[in-house]
């Protein structure tokens, strides 16, 4: 079951999802501001069992609550691409991303959902402020290995699912450009 809202996550869903018994939990909205193209959840989870393997929370992304929004994830297969990449491709990244639990979706719409390590003990950068020259080469080194997993392949046919971001895809990009610059 894909949940269309957050209201629809359950104490029973989360126990399936993460393979243990979930009791309760709490959910607080986080990156507000941040994505366009799904709403995102901490939820806070108290387990029956103190020994339990599952994480004290997790992250949920679904999809934006902002019809456009969704359209265009769609018509991008930005959707799509993000479930398949970490199906099918991330357990071969070495660093830098979540642990993931739970990544599906109904093909071809913004019906998704990936549930996921919840990392917010790492530091946060504002996007408006930037990082520091440390962060960014922290950041390049990790961009670097996660690209070397997969240098001079794109052409390969079982990577014709990942966004090239030309034509259709770059023109429908640019043209929302303009609607991000008051941000900055």
């Amino acid at each position: 079951m894909i949940p269309k809202t957050i209201d629809e996550v359950t104490v029973d869903w989360l126990s399936a999802v993460l393979n243990d018994t979930i009791e309760r939990f709490e959910i607080t909205q986080i990156g507000q501001g941040v994505g366009l193209m799904g709403d995102i959840f901490r939820v806070t989870l108290q387990k029956s069992n103190t020994d339990s393997a599952a994480p004290d929370s997790v992250v949920v992304k679904l999809p934006s609550s902002f019809e456009e929004n969704r359209a265009q994830g769609v018509a991008l297969g930005m959707f799509e691409a993000e479930v398949r990449f970490y199906k099918s491709l991330a357990t071969q990244v070495p660093v830098g991303l979540p642990k993931i639990y739970l990544a599906d979706i109904i093909e071809g719409t913004a019906d998704f959902v990936i549930v996921m390590e919840d990392l917010s003990g790492l530091t946060l950068v504002s996007q408006s402020d930037g990082m520091t020259l440390d962060q960014t080469f922290a950041a390049v080194r990790v961009l670097a290995t996660i690209h070397a997993v997969w240098w001079d392949q794109a052409k390969a046919a079982e990577y014709e699912w990942i966004l090239a971001m030309t034509g259709r895809e770059l023109s429908m990009l640019t043209n929302c450009w303009s609607k991000f610059y008051p941000s900055f």
